[in-house]
């Protein structure tokens, strides 16, 4: 069942992202290291932050206002899933464990997403995720935050999008 409701949120979520930008994603997909700008780009189209023709850099720099990312970050810059994790928690407002409650930094995020089964259990926190394991996490954080917080399958922008 888990399966295939993840199916489903895939195909939804690609068709969404396939009409917006083909070339785009298959671009992030065939990736094999992921950096801040794809997964600020599927991020922030995720959430609908941004624009359907907007750039890594628009979508970084929604970010970087947010706070989800840090200053000094570029687009090409790879990122790790630690840090992608951290990206990712931020972005959909995780709650999380006692221990990413109180430290609230990269090491609890991913282990935050790995005990929700985001992140697949095993995987190295300092592996640099292909641009296809990039669009998995997105789509299980849909998948895990986003739908079943709504119920509807709607999306609700976190808090530190607000201004």
């Amino acid at each position: 069942m888990k399966k295939s409701l993840l199916f489903l949120v895939f195909v939804l979520f690609s068709a969404g992202l396939f009409a917006q930008s083909a070339e785009k994603v298959t671009e992030i997909i065939n990736s094999e290291q992921a950096t801040y700008g794809q997964a600020a780009y599927l991020t922030c189209m995720a959430l609908d932050l941004v624009k359907q023709n907007a750039t890594e850099e628009t979508a970084l720099e929604v970010l970087k206002v947010s706070g989800v990312i840090e200053e000094g970050i570029e687009i090409s810059d790879t990122l790790t899933m630690k840090n992608l994790a951290w990206i990712c928690a931020n972005a959909w407002d995780v709650k999380g464990s006692v221990m990413f409650k109180i430290a609230r930094n990269p090491r609890y995020a991913f282990k935050q997403m790995r005990s929700d089964d985001v992140i697949p259990y095993g995987t190295d926190p300092s592996k640099v995720p292909s641009g296809h394991d990039l669009l998995n996490v997105v789509t299980d954080c849909i998948a895990t935050y986003q739908i079943k917080k709504d119920g509807d399958g709607g999306s609700e922008v976190p808090a530190a999008f607000h201004r």
